[in-house]
């Protein structure tokens, strides 16, 4: 698999809701009041913010490189979607694990049965985040 130098949330990006919905959220959040957290366990993430009365909105999945950040592109992509919030996990790999299933992502199987042996900062991570928007009350 090519890894381009720098590869963006947006060149990923996949909505998960209807226009009525992303309708319903609350006006776009400025760019610097964008969260970014990471976390261990995205779905269980996302389900407490869902309670906290967020919607998830969209999500991306791509390979990156180890010392590239990524929070100023996720902001930027939250802007352009109306996210006030993205979660996301960081797994190291090895490009020769990363490969698509059927439905277009990462096969994640594949990826920790082949983990790196050291983790580097100039090592490939798998990163799978999911944009979320505040509902209006």
């Amino acid at each position: 698999m090519k890894i381009e130098a720098h590869t963006h949330f947006a060149e990923n990006y996949k909505s998960m809701a209807t226009a009525a919905e992303v309708a319903l959220a609350l006006a776009a959040t400025p760019l610097a009041a964008v969260q970014v957290l990471m976390c261990a366990d995205l779905q269980a993430e996302v389900a407490k913010y869902t309670g906290l009365g967020f919607l998830q909105i969209g999500s991306a999945q791509f390979v990156g490189r180890g010392g590239q950040g990524v929070g100023r592109e996720a902001r930027e992509q939250a802007t352009k979607v109306g996210a006030a919030l993205v979660l996301f996990t960081l797994v190291p790999c090895k490009l020769r694990a990363v490969r698509k299933t059927a439905d277009g992502q990462i096969d994640m199987q594949a990826v920790r049965a082949d983990p790196p042996s050291s983790l580097s900062p100039k090592g490939y991570s798998v990163i799978t985040s999911a944009f979320l928007a505040k509902q209006s009350e």
